[in-house]
């Protein structure tokens, strides 16, 4: 369980087109089924070597028998993914100990486990991360977070999303710290999305951060979730457009300036994308950050100058409307 769990029936998810080029060229195999690396890429460090001196040279990048860097790219990002195919990790100062993987159940080591087997990995998961820590968590955020606010006279706003101890909801409410709300990031976890209008007063409501897809890029992402969010949460009927159409990204943005929360802050390509001619024509370019992707850290680039942007009258007009200034 520590060491990467590689197996035949999900290469093909993992490298696509490329699959049969990774089993050859990076991984061992004795039956065509069970694989593991080949000694010369049995870490991540190593294959990140390998690829930034090909990646480096277009001579070298032939010479080694890729295509094109795209390829290379997508065979180093799936042995990156495989060397992740773990359950858990060793503590670097005492290798006896371990750590459960964060978002452990999304690994293949994990669904193919046995029902029972998966109950006990769970139990472990979920006491490392969310109970046995619970108490330490809180204790340091009473020592460190009072001196950080009183540093400032500006209201602060935690990011309370994702993987949050049970102690979070009630220290940011002693030290009045504003939660994040997003429409997509349910923290009710019987709910697939969230309602702008049920996010509470001492909150920020945002459709997205730095780490998430832009609205418009978001839409095209997941085809169930789309057509579920344009039913359920727009209650929209019929079959939800492929893209998002600036009638939809107009509705969405209303959806958040009638919130309860004390402040609503909206990306800017979330403002953008109500109007069809001011906004990017490419939804998946205006991304930030991608967490997954160490080479994708705030990547985006406003395509329109504020001085041209200025100049968009009837935009401008709609977004004073939007907001309620005159």
């Amino acid at each position: 369980m520590t060491k990467p769990y590689i197996r035949g029936n999900f290469l093909g998810d993992v490298f696509g087109f490329d699959t049969e080029i990774a089993k050859q060229r990076f991984l061992n195999t004795n039956d065509g089924y069970v694989f593991w690396f080949k000694d010369e890429f049995d870490t991540q460090i190593k294959v990140q070597d390998y690829f930034d001196a090909v990646l480096a040279d277009e001579d070298k990048l032939h010479e080694a028998g890729f295509m094109n860097k795209d390829q290379a790219i997508n065979l180093r990002e799936g042995l990156f993914y495989l060397h992740c195919e773990v359950l858990f990790v060793r503590d670097q100062k005492n290798p006896d100990l371990l750590h459960p993987r964060i978002s452990i159940y999304q690994s293949h080591s994990y669904t193919e486990l046995y029902d029972d087997q998966k109950r006990i990995i769970m139990n472990i998961y979920n006491d490392y991360f969310f109970r046995r820590h619970t108490e330490f968590w809180r204790q340091s955020a009473m020592r460190k977070l009072p001196t950080l606010i009183s540093s400032t006279g500006m209201l602060c706003c935690g990011e309370d999303l994702g993987m949050v101890p049970d102690c979070v909801p009630q220290v940011m409410h002693e030290l009045q710290i504003l939660s994040l709300e997003i429409q997509r990031m349910p923290k009710d976890p019987k709910r697939a999305f969230a309602h702008p209008a049920d996010a509470p007063y001492l909150s920020v409501c945002t459709t997205g951060t730095h780490d998430t897809n832009p609205l418009r890029a978001w839409w095209e992402e997941d085809r169930q979730v789309t057509q579920k969010f344009y039913n359920d949460q727009m209650g929209w009927w019929g079959e939800a457009p492929r893209e998002m159409t600036p009638e939809i990204a107009d509705f969405i943005v209303k959806q958040h300036m009638y919130s309860p929360a004390m402040w609503v802050i909206l990306p800017l390509q979330d403002w953008l994308a109500v109007d069809g001619e001011v906004r990017l024509p490419d939804a998946h370019a205006e991304r930030i950050n991608l967490p997954s992707n160490p080479r994708h850290f705030w990547n985006y680039r406003m395509h329109i100058s504020i001085e041209d942007l200025m100049k968009k009258n009837d935009f401008n007009e709609h977004i004073r409307h939007l907001t309620g200034v005159r």
